[in-house]
């Protein structure tokens, strides 16, 4: 049997279950090169069809989520719900913001309605909508092998709800829900965009920028706590005018109390004192009313088992909070925590409503495109670039990178979500602390933003303090101080790392490089960035490696068995 989950919005992403299990998932910006596509996954459909030689004739069921029912109700509810929060401060020109802002989305509806049926023609009775935040909580708890466990779903919004907490024991039991705007999302989004960042994209470069500030400002004003439940404060944060600027960028408008409170916004990005500390008081802010929030649960529920899901699963710095805290023993964040994971959470919930009783535990996320040895041959003939084929691939780039070179390693089937899980990765030699700006420099990434690595199991305990597997690169550890010397280009400004451990049984190729590496240098792990430049999403195809290698200039590209040299032939 198979069911077909499919997230059409923000991250749009395809998740094609057989009997229960995962056999291909992918979100649709690897194939359109628009991050964080938002749209529909036609593309991502078509590759998770192929992939198993079936057309949409043969799937048996479709899991939608969210329904653009739900969406356009939730436009609605904005709309509502802030002239009653926003009555002591919400003008006539912000309820006519809000109106922008549902026209934009209703048209965005037609263009959706077109496009589907332009692409696909679904048996209706076929289909079935599961609730955004369900969605989110399923992808986590059911991949996480707990039989038992708590859950928090944090997002930005999902059908006018931002926050779904509860516990799970082979089935879900919601018990509180935070309607929008009260929305840890939304709070950090908000201050993303302050910044002079890119709002829904550039949360994860705030983040990073926080340990180099101070938590100098009282961040308890924009957002209370009490019991559960989060509160924004409408007096600072003007919620119709910020959703508007989402659909005109520059059209930015924010509060004087907001700008009385943290200084004048930031019209572009910039590394400075007051910027590092907006960054620090506002990720201390979210640590700490989510440690509250999970020391409730684990009390409440008598439950250490943790999972956690929506796109603040993407804040690798508060996982590894959650999981130093007294109150968990384990945790699981899903690879795709935020809306890409959507089309596999949706798939998961509607198997079990089927009836069906078995669990797919996720223990990796290769699961996307993969390429066959010809199919790499003829991308690399075709582009120009000198190449030679290799027996012992990870022998030969072991000592490539322990010589200081900077390699492409392009293998197997593409990851799910937005991290680099050693499939599509540019790798480096930790121990060189100068070769982190270089690589940022290529990357065309800011100079201040950490560079994580992959660790082999065997000696992960000798370099991180408290080490627990973390194959999804979701967890920030401290690294034992007396190990930060041989590893520097790996080490935050706070001494910490976003780590990813590496197993052979389930990555042999990536596990043996590190283990060649390991018998070159003695370092158990490895530098490991994203296969891609700023702008695009990590690489998909063999052309897309390519393309990376030359507009990047890394040194070497291996891609298979073949090893690429930087410089195309004459």
């Amino acid at each position: 049997m198979y069911i077909l989950g499919i997230h059409a919005g923000h991250d749009a992403s395809a998740s094609l279950l057989k009997d229960g299990e995962l056999i291909f998932a992918s979100e649709e910006e690897r194939y359109s090169k628009l991050k964080h596509h938002n749209g529909f996954p036609a593309n991502a459909i078509a590759n998770a069809l192929a992939y198993a030689g079936i057309s949409t004739d043969e799937v048996d069921y479709f899991a939608f989520s969210p329904s653009h029912i739900f969406t356009l109700k939730n436009s609605l509810y904005l709309i509502s719900e802030a002239s009653k929060l926003f009555k002591n401060v919400a003008s006539v020109y912000g309820l006519r913001s809000a109106m922008t802002v549902l026209n934009e989305r209703a048209g965005y509806f037609k263009h959706y309605r077109n496009t589907v049926k332009g692409e696909y023609e679904f048996d209706k009775k076929k289909c079935f909508s599961i609730d955004h935040h369900l969605a989110h909580v399923v992808s986590s708890y059911t991949c996480s092998g707990f039989q038992k466990g708590v859950f928090a779903s944090w997002d930005y919004t999902g059908a006018s709800v931002s926050t779904l907490l509860g516990y799970a024991e082979d089935d879900i039991f919601v018990k509180y829900k935070i309607g929008f705007p009260h929305s840890l999302g939304y709070l950090y989004s908000y201050i993303t965009q302050f910044l002079g960042f890119q709002p829904w994209g550039d949360e994860g470069k705030v983040m990073g920028l926080s340990p180099y500030g101070e938590n100098e400002y009282e961040f308890s004003k924009l957002i209370s706590l009490n019991g559960y439940t989060h509160k924004i404060n409408p007096y600072y944060l003007n919620l119709i005018d910020f959703e508007s600027s989402f659909y005109d960028p520059n059209n930015i408008r924010y509060s004087s109390e907001i700008e009385g409170f943290l200084g004048p916004h930031f019209k572009k990005q910039e590394f400075n004192e007051r910027a590092a500390n907006i960054a620090k008081s506002l990720q201390n802010r979210v640590e700490e009313i989510c440690l509250n929030i999970v020391e409730k649960l684990t009390t409440e529920f008598g439950s250490r088992n943790l999972c956690i899901a929506g796109g603040v699963g993407l804040n690798s710095k508060l996982n590894g909070e959650l999981l130093a805290s007294s109150n968990v023993d384990n945790i699981f964040i899903q690879p795709a925590a935020n809306d890409a994971g959507l089309s596999l959470g949706a798939a998961l919930e509607l198997y079990r409503r089927l009836g069906y009783k078995k669990r797919f535990v996720m223990r990796h996320a290769y699961y996307g495109d993969e390429f066959s040895a010809d199919e790499l041959e003829d991308a690399i003939r075709n582009s120009g670039f000198v190449y030679e084929r290799h027996k012992d691939i990870s022998g030969t780039v072991a000592e490539l990178l322990a010589k200081g070179n900077i390699v492409g390693w392009f293998q197997g089937r593409m990851e799910l979500g937005p991290r680099a899980l050693g499939n599509r990765s540019i790798l480096a030699d930790p121990r060189d602390e100068k070769i982190r700006d270089k690589v940022n420099r290529l990357k065309g990434r800011e100079f201040w933003r950490p560079l994580a690595p992959s660790f082999i199991m065997d000696g992960v305990d000798d370099y991180i303090e408290g080490a627990y597997p973390s194959p999804f690169m979701a967890l920030v550890f401290k690294i034992k101080e007396e190990k930060i010397d041989e590893i520097p280009a790996i080490v935050h400004v706070d001494n910490t790392c976003r780590l990813q451990t590496v197993k052979k049984e389930i990555n042999p190729e990536y596990w043996g490089l590190i283990n060649e590496f390991k018998k070159e240098t003695g370092i158990p792990c490895l530098l490991n960035t994203s296969m891609n430049i700023a702008g695009l999403p990590i690489a998909c195809t063999p052309a897309d490696a390519l393309f990376t290698l030359e507009k990047m200039g890394h040194d070497y590209l291996a891609i298979g068995d073949f090893l690429v040299k930087s410089g195309k032939s004459r």
